[in-house]
């Protein structure tokens, strides 16, 4: 303590303001680096955000275009399904006619 003491007493009153202002300077640009990357991660963790919602919502869209074919395929598949039951009855019904006609 006593070394700072006799280190401060060195200095005049103009070098120490000088210094000061020097310190002042210093603290007042690693504050503004500090600001600059506080707000480049800020925008970096933003987009990344954006992306990962961007993203979302196209498996989102993706999903739901499934879902819609999904149903479209299942009403279509009934349909044929429907279809072949009415032919087997129609070929039963024919078969049956052709038994009547040769007996």
């Amino acid at each position: 303590m006593e070394a700072e003491l006799k280190a401060t007493k060195k200095f005049t009153g103009s070098e120490k303001q000088s210094k000061a202002y020097k310190q002042i300077v210093k603290m007042i640009d690693n504050m503004r680096t500090q600001k600059t990357l506080f707000k480049m991660f800020s925008f970096a963790a933003e987009l990344r955000h954006k992306k990962e919602l961007d993203e979302a919502k196209e498996k989102l869209t993706t999903n739901s275009n499934l879902w819609e074919q999904l149903a479209e395929s299942q009403k279509r598949e009934q349909i044929t399904r429907q279809e072949l039951e009415l032919t087997k009855q129609s070929l039963t019904e024919q078969e049956n006619l052709i038994k009547k006609l040769y007996v």
